[in-house]
């Protein structure tokens, strides 16, 4: 409702930082034409492996969408091997993403 983030950043557990880079949504634009920042809602962002992934087929970092210096929006992405299930890790972050 308030728009869409100035930028947005990935980090990983150990604190290596990877910028998104805008791209442009034509579906956004379509589902949201009052608002004007929707056609560039759009971020993408590559993640090296050897930074994101552990030994234990494992990843977690955390996505953080900024409005200038102000957070917008953080997520705690994670993603465990199949044959973890400890029910962890938790967050009071703006949500946690299981994939």
């Amino acid at each position: 409702e308030d728009g869409a983030p100035d930028s947005l950043e990935l980090i990983s557990a150990g604190g290596e930082r990877i910028p998104a880079v805008s791209c442009t949504r034509p579906d956004l634009r379509d589902a949201f034409p009052d608002q004007q920042t929707a056609y560039h809602a759009g971020y993408q962002a590559t993640l090296p492996e050897s930074v994101f992934r552990n030994k234990q087929d494992q990843y977690e970092f955390t996505i953080i969408a900024k409005r200038g210096e102000q957070i917008a929006f953080r997520c705690l992405v994670i993603r465990q091997s199949a044959s973890q299930t400890n029910g962890g890790p938790y967050s009071t972050n703006d949500g946690v993403l299981y994939i």
